[in-house]
């Protein structure tokens, strides 16, 4: 007999580990969507601005590479939390956490894209190298990332759960 199964009877150490939970998941969802569509409104109040505009500069950049991916993420975040404690809700959970892995890929590739679809030089302001990674890790690709995670782990919740 294993000394873990000698300790906690018939079940093993990981077995008895809680799982994470998607409620937790839902809010660091929510969250990081609220980050991300944020950002750019407040960061330059202290300083910290990718594409050097000002606080609360409304443009079509903003809204469609921060403000509509969060503003999903943020709804997807919420989906989540309410539909954790009904099975019946397993579907929307499902599709809540594909959401969020499209809101966190549209924050990864949209700065990179919007120069190609709009004819911009660049969305980041000019700077060091390291400037524009901290921008971009910041801005988007951080929180794009773990949205893309969230939601993975939230699908395979989902679909383990049926």
């Amino acid at each position: 007999m294993d000394t873990t199964d000698a300790q906690y009877g018939s079940h093993s150490a990981r077995q008895m580990m809680p799982r994470p939970s998607l409620g937790v998941a839902g809010f660091l969802i929510f969250l990081l969507g609220a980050w991300g569509g944020i950002v750019p409104f407040i960061g330059p109040t202290f300083g910290y601005s990718a594409d050097g505009a000002g606080s609360w500069h409304w443009d079509l950049a903003h809204a469609l590479l921060s403000v509509v991916p969060g503003a999903a993420a943020c709804v997807v975040g919420l989906l989540i939390m309410m539909g954790v404690t009904k099975m019946s809700h397993l579907a929307v959970t499902g599709l809540a956490g594909l959401l969020a892995v499209i809101a966190g890929a549209w924050f990864v590739i949209g700065a990179v894209a919007w120069p190609v679809l709009y004819t911009v030089p660049n969305f980041f302001a000019p700077g060091t190298a390291l400037t524009e990674l901290e921008y971009f890790i910041g801005y988007f690709g951080g929180a794009g990332c773990l949205l893309i995670a969230l939601g993975a782990f939230v699908l395979g919740r989902s679909a383990a759960a049926r």
